[in-house]
């Protein structure tokens, strides 16, 4: 993914993938049928789209979930602090350490809104692994 343009997540082992946007999405997926095209993306598939082949979830509740998930990522964006950071994620987790770290606004709109999206990216899209619970 590096050599082709993404960049990769390194820097924290709690981590993998890439940034997101994907530079190689355009609407779709520009290198999907080349031989560049990472086996890792041909593999992976959340459990909204698992749920959806399964026909367990129509098309438009899934859609609506990603919807969803998509608002409360912009509704969480802006109560971040600045940062040099670029990744969402890194900025979310480290953030949500640092409150966690000095006790303070525990209960506060960051803090429920994180716990929110935490809990959709584990049970709607698989991702356990986002944070280190250790």
């Amino acid at each position: 993914m590096e050599r082709l343009g993404a960049k990769v997540i390194r820097n924290d082992p709690r981590q993998r993938g890439f940034l997101q946007p994907c530079p190689l999405w355009n609407g779709v997926c520009t290198i999907y049928a080349a031989p560049e095209y990472p086996s890792s993306c041909g593999r992976y598939k959340c459990n909204i789209l698992r749920r959806f082949l399964d026909e367990d979830l129509s098309f438009d509740d899934a859609l609506k979930m990603i919807q969803e998930t998509l608002n409360l990522i912009r509704e969480i964006e802006p109560l971040l602090p600045n940062s040099k950071i670029a990744s969402f994620r890194e900025r979310l987790i480290t953030h949500k350490e640092v409150l966690e770290s000095k006790k303070e606004n525990l209960d506060g709109e960051f803090m429920r809104k994180t716990a929110e999206l935490l809990v959709r990216y584990e049970d709607w899209f698989g991702v356990d692994d986002f944070v280190d619970y250790d």
